[in-house]
């Protein structure tokens, strides 16, 4: 398992009901989330992590579920949260602490404003939906655990056509997965279950689902 991260810290933000990063996540698997924060006070109140889209920012797109506010440190530490559900994203999204808050009672996210990295700012909102502002002065700490994306998935069909030397080979790419397709075609050998290893041919990238052919 790989991880992605913003490690750097040095101030806090503590007024907003969500609190996090906009960035890109390309072609990759979420398992788990988290970011460097600390509790404020003791309240019965939950917290949790979660995912938007900016192209959706109305919908949460994964989310740790609700977390129990009290067991959280008040020394500041890194957090990290599996995801209820592994999601997989090839998009900008808004990643982010989602708290509900009282007079003197919160959970302190930590950012920083040096060493900011390209195309991610720090983000934040007095709301629970819509898209948050951006700060890209800033950048909010944070990691995130990734493995591959889901593969493509490949159904194939009876041969037609059949003669002493040749035959049509019959496939179809139902889905392309999260990662680019680069090469597609079909294997064949005069044994039971033929690989790449065997003959094979070689058709080229696919850039969209649908039937393939070979003769």
């Amino acid at each position: 398992m790989s991880t992605e991260s913003q490690l750097l810290w040095d101030s806090e933000r503590s007024s907003n009901k969500r609190v996090g990063q906009v960035l890109p996540i390309p072609n990759r698997l979420i398992t788990h989330l988290g970011f460097y924060i600390a509790r404020s006070g003791t309240s019965p109140l939950a917290y949790e992590f979660r995912i938007y889209t900016t192209a959706d920012p109305n919908t949460v797109a994964a989310t740790t579920g609700s977390q129990v506010f009290n067991d959280l440190s008040d020394t500041p530490h890194w957090e990290i949260v599996p995801l209820e559900t592994p999601i997989a994203f090839n998009e900008e999204v808004f990643i982010c602490v989602v708290r509900a808050l009282s007079s003197g009672t919160y959970v302190r996210v930590f950012f920083q404003d040096s060493n900011v990295k390209g195309g991610e700012n720090l983000a934040y909102s007095s709301d629970y939906v819509g898209l948050p502002t951006e700060d890209a002065t800033k950048d909010c700490a944070y990691q995130y655990y990734y493995g591959p994306g889901p593969p493509p998935v490949v159904t194939t069909q009876l041969c037609t056509d059949i003669d002493h030397n040749s035959g049509t080979g019959h496939g179809n790419v139902t889905d392309l997965g999260t990662s680019a397709v680069t090469q597609h075609g079909h294997c064949w050998s005069e044994a039971h279950n033929p690989t790449t290893a065997d003959f094979k041919t070689t058709l080229g990238a696919k850039a969209a689902t649908g039937p393939s052919l070979q003769r």
